[in-house]
């Protein structure tokens, strides 16, 4: 899903009862509010299916209010701040991102992250932001660095 985030509520349903059990068991019935919407770069254009600049590698959501999106190619770790939600998934509307390590979208000064994922590359174009989690406590990023293996082929990646 180059330049796309998917939403959708988790539908859950009472589980069966055991002997033993804790009450009130529940367990994945299905998916509802289903919702699919194109993101927008750093300056606010609406990313298609250019893949060097639209291909999410990674996803972390701190909920409610954060989602922080990899760029694979373009290194770059953009954040997505939204209002909190008071109903379904659907109504999550990702507005215009910053992109973290940079304070001026039309620049390329980078620090932090930003800056070491500037480093992340190696030649053949298979780099970026690899994976993402947020550490205990929710407010650190850990960022996994993608790039090609040195003297290997494009798609073999460390």
């Amino acid at each position: 899903g180059a330049g796309r985030f998917f939403t959708a509520d988790l539908h859950l349903e009472p589980a069966p009862s055991f002997a033993g059990a804790p009450e009130q068991l529940t367990r994945p019935a299905g998916l509802q509010n289903v919702y699919t919407q194109q993101l927008k770069d750093r300056w606010g254009h609406i990313l298609t299916t250019d893949k060097a600049h639209a291909d999410t590698e990674s996803l972390v959501v701190r909920w409610p209010n954060d989602a922080f999106i990899g760029v694979e190619m373009t290194h770059l770790l953009r954040h997505y701040a939204h209002a909190a939600l008071d109903g379904p998934s659907a109504q999550i509307q990702m507005g215009t991102p910053t992109v973290e390590g940079l304070k001026d979208p039309d620049s390329y000064d980078f620090t932090g992250v930003g800056k070491a994922l500037q480093s992340c590359s190696q030649a053949g174009g298979n780099n970026g932001a690899e994976a993402l989690t947020l550490l205990p406590g929710g407010e650190k990023l850990l960022v996994v660095c993608e790039h090609n293996k040195p003297g290997a082929a494009n798609d073999l990646t460390i």
